[in-house]
């Protein structure tokens, strides 16, 4: 046998191509899983299977990509043993350099398609696979076409380590399929998906069916037809076994075969019942009242649900959907593409957040009147609302002076913090705090909710399967032994609730000490600013790292036992909260009763107690006492000024109410013209998004969190002023050895004055 002949290649279904002799010196990239490889070197004396078929009569089948009616030139079928760079005859003229150029030009582009569109040869051997793609070339010295190989390649699968490719393939089954959509009418659903078997099927059900219409088929072969059509069972079920209804019962009964399916439609990959999708689909089912459920539940009882229970049982699905990867892929999508644009419209907000403290600062007074009197413009409406009016008239005329010195503290408060730049950068560092407790929570949470013994069992060599009842092997062989199967991980979920219980508990009390010392600290550098006698000699360098210093020396163990309490607080809500969903299902009204009353007073009751924690944080900032005692202090204080203190706090929280909603309402505005692509800047790209609604929302949380931020410290500014304002009341009487350290304006509102030392004669 001549060398040409041995080096000729079985013809494929498609191509007539012939491997070189050598292999080519250029690969191309064909994507992960394509690796190039040199052909298997040829032996001297090959047996049989390495001679070729002989070639059919006949003209070749088209080339991919070209068309078989071309004008532009002939095309011949090589004939046996013809080598892979014979030439054949072309229209084109050969020799003017302009044509060479030319040629050469359409021979860039022809390699360029083939490359791109043609899929790889393949070509199965006993152990490889081959593929190769190759190209029609025109040669420039002599004009004719030549059929030239681009690469040959190895193809290559590595599957996953814990996946097994012959159970589930998401190219051919790409659709999930419920057994029992009425199980997920549960509130597990929203947390751990819909608690009944799931499984890949290649399409949706067509058709509504349940599995007790299979008994009246006595005919075999009409018996193993339905099976095939209608029945759905899990992958590791041979449907050729289901031979009788009985076996096809018990399997329904081990949960292994689907009960009844419903005429359902893709989405988002999941299999959804038609009538949800569509409401035309209502009509059909009066049209068509045999074919729908309530038909069948009318002849074959409760094995069989009703169309509603199944549509209540879809919307549940439909909520669990809603975090399916696509839709959380498109958004992660949206907040990466639009990041910048989002953190500089977060920036913005803070910048305007800083401009409204230095506004309540100039303007709190007119404001604070300002609000006042829009409230009594709009309660003179009618006359039921009249009586409203005179009611609030009189309470206004009531308090008028305490409002005036609760303006008074206001604009005090804005000299503190205007005066203490570094307050308004101190929450970065408890933010920064919160964030990795938030952080390490949640890294322990996800460990202990995937904690289990991974479960790996052997597959049975006979026929191929896996189940519980299969001998255990060892997961760590899992690359080594090809017949050792991952199939799930089992979980202890008792020891797994407790320390979940643990860990949740743990982040409510770090969260609440970081909180306290950084109220700590802020209280610290205000108060010291409140008792300078003269404001910008006597105020310390550093006001805030110097209060902090103090806290961490001083007081962090009554700072650890005052978030304890509130964490115990915390926890017992979330215990009520997850006694209500688990008792949800009993429909008893004396339960529910209970357990509402319950909430209702452990809110009360943290309430209470993170207004009483945060004054005694501020008195043990003034004082250094310890956590009981500033605490009965302050509570007692506040007590003796009760209308003041309700006046002070009311008159603050209007400020900072309409400081946040104008920021974040504005920003808002902001980012929806921009993002939806109605203003269109000049200079700034416009991004092109899934959902614009997501950047939007970012902006909204982004912009209220700022805002929040430098209110939270000014809303400790006003408190700790207004503490050491009562006490400087209480305890002092402008005399020169108790002299008032509040400001001038307080002074003349209280009518009070300093008495000034008499001189020494």
């Amino acid at each position: 046998m001549s060398k040409s002949r041995l080096n000729q290649l079985p013809n494929s279904p498609n191509h007539r191509s012939i491997y070189p002799s050598a292999p080519p010196q250029e690969a191309y990239d064909f994507g992960p899983g394509f690796l190039p490889l040199q052909p298997p070197p040829y032996t001297p004396n090959p047996g049989p299977s390495r001679v070729a078929p002989p070639v059919p009569a006949g003209p070749p089948p088209p080339f991919p990509g070209s068309s078989s009616n071309s004008p532009s030139r002939s095309r011949e079928t090589p004939r046996d043993g013809q080598r892979r760079n014979e030439v054949r005859p072309s229209s084109a003229p050969p020799k003017s350099r302009n044509n060479k150029a030319k040629i050469a030009d359409k021979n860039k582009k022809r390699r360029k398609n083939t490359e791109e569109s043609n899929l790889p040869l393949r070509r199965a051997t006993s152990e490889v696979h081959f593929a190769e793609n190759i190209y029609e070339e025109i040669n420039e010295h002599t004009g004719k076409f030549e059929i030239k190989p681009i690469a040959r390649f190895q193809l290559k699968q590595k599957p996953h380590k814990k996946y097994n490719p012959q159970l589930y393939t998401k190219r051919n089954k790409p659709y999930l399929f419920y057994f029992d959509l009425t199980k997920c009418i549960s509130y597990a659903t929203a947390l751990g998906g819909c608690p009944t078997t799931q499984i890949c099927v290649s399409q949706c059900p067509q058709n509504t069916w349940t599995y007790l219409q299979m008994q009246a088929i006595a005919n075999d072969a009409e018996f193993m037809k339905a099976v095939r059509t209608n029945v759905i069972c899990e992958e590791d079920v041979d449907q050729n076994t289901i031979t009788s209804f009985s076996v096809l019962k018990n399997l329904v009964n081990q949960r292994r075969c689907a009960s009844y399916t419903v005429k359902s439609a893709a989405v988002l990959q999941r299999c959804i019942p038609q009538a949800i999708v569509s409401a035309a689909d209502t009509a059909q089912l009066v049209a068509n009242g045999n074919m729908s459920l309530d038909y069948l539940h009318d002849q074959f009882g409760n094995d069989v649900p009703r169309e509603n229970d199944v549509k209540e049982s879809s919307n549940y699905v439909g909520e669990a959907m809603t975090n399916s990867d696509g839709v959380l892929t498109k958004i992660i999508h949206d907040v990466l593409q639009t990041w910048w644009q989002t953190l500089s419209l977060v920036a913005i907000a803070g910048i305007l957040a800083f401009i409204w403290t230095i506004i309540m600062r100039i303007f709190g007074g007119f404001m604070i009147w300002t609000s006042i009197l829009v409230v009594i413009f709009l309660l003179t409406g009618a006359i039921t609302i009249s009586v409203i009016l005179l009611i609030v008239l009189l309470i206004i005329i009531f308090i008028r002076k305490r409002i005036s010195i609760a303006v008074a503290l206001i604009e005090e408060s804005s000299k503190a913090v205007g005066s203490m730049m570094s307050t308004l950068i101190f929450p970065i560092f408890p933010f920064v705090l919160h964030l990795i407790i938030f952080a390490v929570w949640g890294t322990i949470a996800v460990w202990l909710a995937s904690t289990g013994k991974e479960n790996c069992r052997l597959r049975d060599t006979g026929t191929g399967k896996v189940s519980n009842s299969s001998a255990p092997c060892d997961c760590l062989t899992l690359d080594t032994n090809p017949n050792c199967v991952f199939l799930n991980v089992t979980k202890e979920e008792d020891k797994v609730f407790w320390l979940q219980l643990y860990n949740i508990f743990a982040f409510f009390w770090m969260s609440c000490f970081v909180t306290a010392l950084g109220d700590i600290a802020l209280a610290g550098a205000f108060a010291s600013y409140y008792w300078a006698k003269n404001k910008s000699k006597d105020v310390p360098s550093f006001p805030v790292l110097r209060s902090l210093g103090r806290a961490i020396r001083y007081n962090l163990g009554s700072l650890a036992f005052g978030s304890l309490i509130i964490a115990i607080i915390k926890l017992a809500r979330v215990i009520l909260e997850y006694l209500d969903q688990k008792l949800a299902k009993t429909n008893s009204k004396v339960v529910k009763t209970i357990l509402s009353a319950l909430k209702c007073c452990f809110w009360c009751l943290e309430v209470f107690l993170k207004f009483l924690t945060k004054n005694a944080y501020i008195m043990m900032a003034i004082y250094g006492k310890p956590f009981f005692t500033s605490a009965k202090d302050s509570f007692f204080l506040l007590a003796r000024n009760a209308i003041r203190s309700i006046v002070i706090h009311q008159v603050a929280g209007i400020l900072l109410f309409i400081g946040k909603a104008m920021i974040t309402v504005g920003m808002g505005v902001v980012a929806f013209y921009y993002f939806s692509g109605q203003w269109i800047v000049e200079g700034i790209p416009r991004v092109e998004v899934y959902y614009y609604f997501v950047p939007i929302v970012v902006v909204l949380i982004g912009s209220y969190f700022i805002a929040d931020l430098f209110f939270d410290t000014y809303e400790m500014a006003v408190d700790t002023t207004f503490i050491c304002f009562l006490e400087d009341s209480e305890h002092n009487d402008g005399s020169p050895e108790k002299p008032y350290y509040m400001s001038k304006n307080l002074l003349d509102i209280l009518g009070k004055t300093n008495k000034k030392e008499k001189s020494k004669v």
